[in-house]
């Protein structure tokens, strides 16, 4: 089979596959260098064709973007509420029934035929059901009235929780799908562009330089990263050379917060300069914001004592 000629290769298409914020950048990049250029003829009528294509890109991003977020915050609801009744929640309501019914009566068997086990095992919609049956169980018994409307209350959340999540999930697979779109389109148009380009400076081609964003373009290096963390433990995550303006965008997807840095080697712990991103949150920072960016090493440490961290890190 024969090599696959270059040229026909769209390089903006493959520079932004898996990164939308990459393709942000260099599109922004572009724009702006058209538009500065717009006292050139043929360059004002690719300024006019490619900025509506710029412009639908920068609205799908900025949709699934935020629309990111919220699924992210909708997902740590439901991780908390399954953990608090995993542990918390049914260790009171098992309490409450002992106070009332010993255990091992058929009274208490009603309630928790198998103990505390499907509260706290065994798949997540499974577990929320088994609140809601437990409230029924209970029924009109005036001596758990109180751990009824409590386990009910608690039924409410962590329903709603999980049916958010649910549609929020749906509406960022389809903002993804619409952003995709707007990706691909943006990379054609652009590649149109250099392909004019070419034709107006082939016997000059250093003179479209300025208009590409070449060092994003060219970089084949890995700016996404994602996974999880031990409590107690760090992880390196890559090694990479930061300039004083390098940013990264950092998502905390797990119920830990965690701590991200940069250091010299890769057994180090968090030195004095780090960045501590919060359960559920996403931020984005400067890279000198987590230490001597000369030092090379960016890693994540989890100072929870029990629970895993889960994380994305996108390198901007």
């Amino acid at each position: 089979m024969s090599k696959l000629w270059r040229f026909i290769v769209n390089p903006i298409l493959n520079a932004t596959k898996g990164s939308y914020s990459k393709a942000k950048q260099i599109s922004i990049y572009h724009d702006a260098a058209l538009f500065a250029g717009i006292d050139i003829p043929f360059v004002a009528a690719l300024y006019a064709s490619y900025h509506p294509i710029h412009e639908a890109y920068e609205e799908a991003y900025a949709k699934w973007d935020v629309q990111g977020g919220i699924k992210e915050g909708s997902t740590l609801s439901r991780k908390q509420l399954l953990k608090e009744l995993s542990s918390t929640k049914i260790r009171d309501w098992d309490i409450a029934f002992q106070n009332v019914y010993r255990r091992g009566t058929p009274e208490y068997k009603k309630l928790l035929p198998k103990f505390r086990k499907p509260f706290q095992k065994g798949k997540q919609l499974l577990r929320i059901e088994h609140v809601a049956a437990l409230g029924i169980a209970i029924g009109s018994d005036p001596l758990l009235a109180t751990v009824k409307a409590d386990i009910e209350d608690f039924y409410t959340m962590i329903s709603t929780a999980n049916s958010g999540q649910d549609g929020n999930k749906s509406m960022v697979a389809n903002l993804s799908n619409t952003l995709e779109q707007a990706r691909v389109a943006m990379c054609i148009a652009q590649y149109a562009n250099l392909g004019i380009f070419i034709s107006q400076y082939a016997s000059n081609p250093k003179k479209l330089t300025p208009y590409f964003d070449k060092e994003a373009i060219m970089r084949r290096e890995q700016v996404v990263f994602t996974g999880h963390v031990k409590a107690l433990k760090s992880k390196f995550i890559c090694k990479r050379t930061f300039a004083a303006t390098s940013q990264l965008k950092i998502t905390n997807k797990g119920i830990t917060a965690l701590i991200f840095y940069i250091t010299l080697m890769k057994g180090k712990v968090p030195e004095t300069l780090y960045q501590l991103v919060l359960p559920g949150t996403r931020i984005t920072i400067l890279a000198t914001n987590l230490g001597d960016i000369t030092n090379k090493m960016l890693k994540v440490y989890n100072p929870d004592e029990t629970g895993k961290g889960w994380f994305e890190l996108e390198i901007l």
